[in-house]
């Protein structure tokens, strides 16, 4: 239908006004608490994007306004150009560095942990932060414009904090080499009720659960490796760009192909190579090197983490009662 006439019959917008569809379709919750709900839910993320694309809107933008009909952030701002490695950066962020930071606070746990599980059946009002690098995330993929050939969508398994996005090419095709498709039989595993080494995806969610149990001693091993993928994946594409003036169409569709399927089958390989290395290396709470004299470090609590937790209450006793005397 007519969107305007719509909105004309139902008294919500008259003609000479700003159609703006939000703030005329859009819903508000009838009581305050739900109005903010709703505001921040998306509101806070959508601050964090456009202060990150463009640092200078950080004077503008109040990560205090939320986002309602009511008020709320234009629907885009002017950016910079827009990098792959920074929109991935954003893509994973637990609003690091910010007031509102998952990796802070006795929430996080003794090791910083930004996952907030969705609570269900719970008598206390409240909520945290939502980021944009969700446990929740099962894929992601970024869509990149390019040739006709070379446009790329990037996918990456499980969580977007901790995973390599490959490049996946519109020119890719499907490859005779004894059945396998445009890409390794590892990447369309879809079960996330059974565990499986023949899965890509589980190798992923195999960090990512893992780093849960010490995040801050293993997320910079884990983003140390995420990037070194991560810039052979750039190399791919680049590459996928200049074969596409070096060879004919034909040709050049064909070695695109059968590089892209290569590369994800030794990501493949190499993150499931990674994640036995993370649970040696992070396992019963300490940080083990090598077998010799200091090669395991255990696991440390920050000072507010054991203040916060009652820590100093210990041993049980009365002292207002008990009598000590040393013999």
């Amino acid at each position: 239908p007519n969107l305007r006439a719509v909105a004309q019959r139902e008294g919500l917008w008259a003609p000479g006004q700003p159609f703006n569809f939000f703030k005329i379709f859009g819903y508000v919750p009838p009581d305050e608490n739900a109005y903010w709900i709703d505001a921040f839910y998306s509101g806070r993320r959508m601050w964090r994007a456009y202060t990150w694309l463009n640092p200078s809107l950080r004077d503008e933008l109040s990560p205090l306004r939320g986002h309602s009909p009511v008020q709320g952030y234009a629907f885009s701002y002017p950016a910079a150009s827009v990098r792959l490695p920074s929109l991935m950066a954003l893509l994973g962020d637990h609003f690091q560095g910010t007031p509102f930071d998952l990796t802070q606070g006795v929430a996080a746990g003794p090791y910083g942990d930004p996952t907030r599980v969705d609570l269900t059946h719970i008598a206390v009002p409240g909520g945290f932060e939502r980021p944009l690098g969700s446990y929740r995330g099962t894929f992601s993929h970024i869509c990149e414009l390019g040739g006709n050939l070379t446009a790329v969508a990037w996918y990456g398994h499980g969580n977007t904090d901790a995973t390599v996005w490959a490049p996946l090419f519109a020119a890719q095709l499907q490859l005779d080499d004894g059945g396998a498709g445009a890409l390794p039989e590892s990447w369309l595993w879809g079960k996330q009720s059974e565990f499986s080494r023949s899965s890509a995806w589980w190798a992923f969610s195999l960090v990512n659960n893992w780093m849960r149990l010490g995040h801050r001693y293993m997320v910079g091993d884990v983003l140390e490796e995420k990037w070194r993928w991560q810039r052979r994946a750039f190399a791919v594409r680049d590459r996928a760009e200049s074969l596409m003036g070096a060879l004919p169409e034909a040709d050049a569709r064909a070695q695109i192909s059968a590089e892209s399927y290569q590369f994800c089958e030794k990501l493949n390989h190499a993150w499931w190579d990674f994640s036995d290395r993370l649970i040696a290396k992070f396992a019963n709470g300490a940080v083990t090197t090598g077998e010799g004299p200091g090669q395991r470090v255990a696991f440390n609590y920050s000072d507010a983490y054991l203040q916060s937790v009652g820590f100093e209450d210990w041993p049980p006793v009365n002292r207002s009662q008990a009598a000590f005397s040393a013999v």
